[in-house]
């Protein structure tokens, strides 16, 4: 045969990296956009802005999807070096 089955399951885990990098990308935020969308448009001025529900649980997600991120591409990873054709 031209092509070897293990190649699929190779190009199967860089899709499943490349998605979650994707799908994290949609929720990573930093802190200035975060602030923008958290804080009301009439609330007062203040450095105590980063303690709003809204701006806390936005940073929260992002934090957690970052380490997600990592823990899906460092699971993928070693699938792929444990699967790479020898």
């Amino acid at each position: 045969m031209w092509y070897d089955w293990r190649w699929f399951n190779v190009i199967g885990l860089v899709a499943d990296i490349s998605g979650a990098v994707l799908i994290t990308l949609g929720v990573l935020a930093t802190k200035r956009p975060t602030l923008a969308v958290g804080v009301v448009t009439f609330a007062s001025g203040g450095p105590d802005y980063e303690n709003l529900p809204a701006v806390r649980d936005r940073l929260r997600q992002s934090r957690l999807a970052a380490w997600g991120l990592a823990l899906l591409i460092l699971g993928f990873t070693l699938q792929l070096i444990g699967s790479w054709p020898r």
